[in-house]
C-alpha cells in the first residue's frame, strides 16, 4: 500500500489555499505599515516645515543687528590718491551704447553727473553688482582715500575733500525747491522705473538680456530670480507694487508735469545761470525715460514728449554739457 506523507501540499488543497491567502494578507498589511510610514513621515516634514514658517512670524532682526548692518564700513578699494566710484558699468560710451544710460543705477547716474558739473576728476569702475558693499548696492566710492556709499553721501564728502559746491550761494527758496523735487524723484519717479523694469513682461526680458552678457547662464537663472523677488518685496512694500499700472503711469505723468511747470522756459530748474545739484539729479532720472530704449519707446514717455517738451530739450542740453564726448562723436 503506497503511503504519502501527511501535510503534503499536493494532499492538502485547502490548506495550500490558506497559506497563500496568508501570504497575501501579510504581504497587504507590510504595503499598508509602509505607505502609513511614508504618510507619517510626510506630515512630519510638512509640520517642521509649517513649524519653521510659523516660528519665523515671530523672529525679526533686532535693532542691535539692524544698525551694526546699517554702519559697517565699505571695505577699502581703490586709489587713495583719486576718486573712485563703483557703479553697474565702468566709465566710458560702452555703457551709452549699450542701453542709451550712463549706468543702470539712478543714483550712481546722479553722482557722475555731479562729478562732471563740478568739473571733479574721477575714475568709474564696474563693481560685482555691489556685493562688495556690506550694504549691497551701488554707488560706493573712495573718495581720495575714504571710503562711503550713499549718492548723497559721496556728494557731500566730494564738496568737502575738493572745496567745491554747485549749490553755492542759493537761497532758502531755491534749496526748498530742490529739496522737494528731490524727494518727488526718490519717493516716485524712480520706482515708477522700478515698475516698468521689475513688473512688466518686456521689462523683465530687457533686464535679463542686459545682465546676460555678463554672467554664465547657471547663474544668470539664480541672479535673476534672486533680483526678481527682491525688487518685487521692495515694489510691494514700497506700495507702487500694489498699484495698477494705470495709476502709475497716472502719478508719474503727474509728477513729470510738476517738473515741466517748475523748469518752464529757463534753463535750469532754479533759474541759474550752470547746473546745481538738482539739475544732475534731474538729467539722471530723465536720462532713463528719454535715452534707454525700452522706455523711450513707451506710449506715455510719447505722450510726455509731446505735453512736455522742455524736459526732453532739458535732458539733451545737459548731456551736450555733462558728456561732450558724445557729442562730438555723433556729430
Amino acid at each position: 500500500k503506497k503511503i504519502t506523507k501527511r501535510g503534503s501540499p499536493k494532499d492538502n488543497p485547502l490548506k495550500q489555499k490558506s497559506r497563500a491567502t496568508t501570504s497575501r494578507t501579510m504581504a497587504f498589511t507590510l504595503n499598508i505599515t509602509n505607505w502609513t510610514d511614508v504618510m507619517i513621515g510626510a506630515g512630519a516634514v510638512v509640520g517642521l516645515i509649517a513649524l519653521q514658517k510659523l516660528v519665523g512670524l515671530f523672529r525679526y532682526p533686532s535693532l542691535k543687528t539692524i544698525n551694526s548692518a546699517n554702519t559697517k564700513s565699505v571695505p577699502a578699494m581703490g586709489d587713495n590718491e583719486k576718486i573712485t566710484i563703483y557703479g553697474y558699468e565702468a566709465e566710458g560710451e560702452n555703457a551709452w551704447a549699450k542701453n542709451g544710460l550712463p549706468d543702470a543705477s539712478y543714483y550712481v547716474g546722479r553722482v557722475e553727473a555731479y562729478l562732471r558739473a563740478a568739473k571733479v576728476p574721477y575714475v568709474k569702475l564696474a563693481s560685482q553688482g555691489g556685493s562688495e558693499n556690506p550694504r549691497g548696492k551701488v554707488p560706493f566710492a573712495n573718495v581720495k582715500g575714504t571710503m562711503t556709499d550713499e549718492s548723497s553721501k559721496i556728494i557731500a564728502l566730494v564738496e568737502q575733500k575738493c572745496n567745491v559746491a554747485l549749490d553755492k550761494g542759493l537761497s532758502d527758496p531755491q534749496m526748498t525747491t530742490a529739496h522737494l523735487i528731490r524727494s518727488m524723484l526718490n519717493g516716485s519717479l524712480y520706482w515708477v522705473t522700478c515698475h516698468f523694469t521689475f513688473h512688466t513682461e518686456k521689462g523683465r526680458q530687457t533686464f535679463r538680456s542686459e545682465i546676460a552678457h555678463v554672467l554664465p547662464p547657471v547663474i544668470l537663472d539664480i541672479v535673476n530670480a534672486l533680483v526678481m523677488r527682491a525688487m518685487h518685496d521692495n515694489l510691494h512694500g514700497h506700495g507702487m507694487g500694489r498699484m495698477p499700472e494705470k495709476d502709475i503711469v497716472k502719478q508719474a505723468l503727474e509728477d513729470l508735469q510738476a517738473l515741466s511747470v517748475t523748469l518752464k522756459k529757463q534753463d535750469y530748474f532754479l533759474g541759474t545761470r550752470s547746473p546745481t545739484s538738482i539739475d544732475c539729479d534731474v538729467f539722471a532720472m530723465l536720462t532713463f525715460f528719454f535715452g534707454h530704449p525700452f522706455f523711450s519707446e513707451m506710449d506715455w514717455i510719447e505722450k510726455m514728449r509731446k505735453e512736455y517738451p522742455n524736459l526732453e530739450a532739458f535732458q539733451k542740453r545737459m548731456k551736450d554739457l555733462l558728456y561732450p564726448e558724445l557729442k562730438e562723436k555723433s556729430a
